[in-house]
């Protein structure tokens, strides 16, 4: 069960996007940008993605209702239609969409 709102699971997520980013400049600076072990270049590849999908479930946890509605009609309606019915931007609508895509929920 989680316990924590929804502004503590932001920071929390804040802070999770901030060490992994500690993580790979320290990897940077100690093996740098040129030949290297290959499992360096994995683990920074792994921080990217952890850094996108902590920036998604922000994204998620930002959303208005209207938003979170229309993001889940999009499937259904798809993105044009569901942003009209809901009158939320679909320019918005997108960039939620195109961040989450991919991700089991």
């Amino acid at each position: 069960m989680n316990t924590r709102s929804t502004q503590d699971e932001i920071l929390f997520l804040e802070g999770a996007i901030k060490h992994t980013e500690k993580m790979a400049t320290n990897m940077l600076a100690e093996y740098g940008n040129g030949v290297r072990p290959s499992w360096v270049s994995a683990d920074l590849a792994d921080y990217g993605d952890r850094i996108s999908r902590y920036k998604a479930e922000i994204a998620r946890h930002s959303m208005d209702n209207a938003l979170r509605r229309a993001v889940a009609d999009a499937a259904t309606f798809g993105p044009v239609t569901s942003a009209a019915v809901h009158n939320v931007s679909l320019t918005e609508l997108y960039a939620i969409i195109n961040q989450t895509k991919g991700k089991n929920k």
